[in-house]
């Protein structure tokens, strides 16, 4: 790993004190102006400007990158902090009604493996609930003035038979929650133990009130089988480094819950991708174990990405998001137009996805010549069809194809006979969506 490279993965550890020798050894590596390329790209900003901070090498970035920076750390702490305030109000009410909360992720880990709520930006407030307890946490956010995406935009695009509910969101759009009774979709390969999930949550202080976290191991295997498949920055990684490293997992009882989950393929892919930017003392044992149970395109994948872990370090990807994005657009758009050019968006983003971003999907240097730039589109289609299918499953994906294809038919008909609907940009919550990442 080049001295950059490394900085970017040091700069994402939760502790100051435990790189600091390694990072004045480093300092200052290669060009300042790659390390804020790639600390963007791995949108860990806020974080690494608060050890260069602590450190007293911040002044020495470029005085227009630290002007940005701090512009970036303050808008996320702001940010932050509302939605901190908010969640903070609805765990309150939950205590008062004997419903316990599980935070999830960003939320969760910022008030405990990280210490710090501003450590990066988060998209929203996850949290999980018993399945018992959902109507009456939904109650308490109507109460605070929630309102689900459903009621606003008119339609629900959320399946019953999820595992979570639409979002909600609060009163002034600072805090969106998401609401979950399990951690991955009923279609999901990874189904982990609910039950010992619970039993072994750990209650844990948050601002002025109390909600609860789940063990370290459930943690990182969350971690694992919830990470979109592209997803393999920095921002992400860290998390499942910092977990290791920080409070640490016993491995034994982590192997447990891997196999009752079935949750080898992702665990071996996820914590080795960590591992290459920073060690964390992955068994031998395990990790031969989980990669005879992984398939052939994981092991391919993870063998790929780890030849060059600088270019792992450049291969964080949200591909798949703006293709749900795209997807979120042609299902709640009433217009023909702006549905089928969500619809032709999807398609080009599956097919004709750009030189750049096929790159980061495939892992390796792009092939040369005609027919290897062809043959790169083809594994970089077959890639995302696989990080989507994660998630729906592949039966699932074709119905959802071919139920499009009907939705776009009826659209049409609709816009000639002048039925159409609202354009959903013109929707008052249309910039709900630049949320979804």
């Amino acid at each position: 790993m080049n001295p950059t490279s490394e900085l970017v993965c040091l700069l994402g550890r939760a502790q100051v004190a435990a790189i600091e020798a390694r990072v004045r050894a480093l300092w200052p590596a290669g060009d300042l102006a790659q390390l804020d390329a790639l600390a963007d790209l791995n949108r860990t900003i806020p974080l690494a400007l608060k050890h260069l901070r602590a450190l007293g090498l911040d002044e020495q970035l470029p005085a227009e990158v630290l002007a940005r920076w701090q512009a970036e750390e303050a808008h996320i702490a702001e940010v932050n902090l509302a939605r901190r305030t908010w969640t903070e109000r609805f765990l309150e009410r939950c205590r008062e009604r004997s419903i316990d909360v599980i935070l999830l992720k960003g939320i969760g880990f910022a008030e405990t493996l990280y210490a710090e709520p501003t450590y990066k930006r988060m998209n929203d407030s996850d949290i999980l609930v018993r399945p018992e307890d959902v109507d009456g946490f939904k109650a308490v956010l109507a109460e605070l003035g929630f309102v689900c995406v459903t009621d606003l935009f008119g339609v629900s695009i959320f399946p019953e038979s999820s595992h979570h509910c639409p979002p909600y969101l609060s009163p002034d759009r600072a805090c969106v929650v998401g609401t979950h009774w399990g951690l991955v979709s009923p279609k999901s390969p990874f189904q982990p133990d609910l039950d010992a999930i619970w039993r072994d949550a750990v209650e844990v202080d948050f601002a002025t009130t109390r909600a609860w976290r789940m063990s370290w191991e459930d943690n990182l295997l969350h971690l694992a089988i919830h990470l979109p498949y592209f997803k393999t920055g920095v921002r992400e990684l860290a998390d499942v480094y910092n977990l290791v490293l920080g409070p640490g997992v016993d491995w034994e009882r982590f192997e447990a819950r891997v196999r009752t989950a079935g949750a080898e393929d992702a665990v071996y892919r996820v914590l080795s991708l960590a591992d290459a930017m920073q060690p964390i003392g992955i068994p031998e044992d395990l990790r031969t174990r989980w990669r005879r149970a992984s398939t052939a395109f994981t092991r391919k994948d993870v063998d790929t990405r780890l030849a060059d872990v600088d270019r792992l370090v450049r291969s964080r990807s949200v591909h798949l998001a703006d293709i749900e994005r795209e997807q979120v657009i042609f299902l709640l758009s009433g217009d023909f137009g702006e549905r089928s050019e969500a619809w032709l968006g999807i398609w080009r983003r599956w097919l004709r996805p750009d030189a750049d971003e096929r790159e980061r999907l495939i892992g390796r240097a792009p092939r040369t010549g005609r027919l290897g730039r062809m043959a790169d589109r083809v594994s970089a289609s077959r890639r995302i069809w696989h990080g989507l299918a994660l998630d729906h499953g592949h039966g699932t994906l074709v119905a959802i194809l071919v139920a499009a294809f009907g939705v776009l038919g009826v659209s049409g008909v609709q816009h000639a006979l002048g039925l159409g609907g609202e354009r959903l940009q013109d929707h008052p919550a249309a910039e709900l969506l630049r949320i979804l990442e």
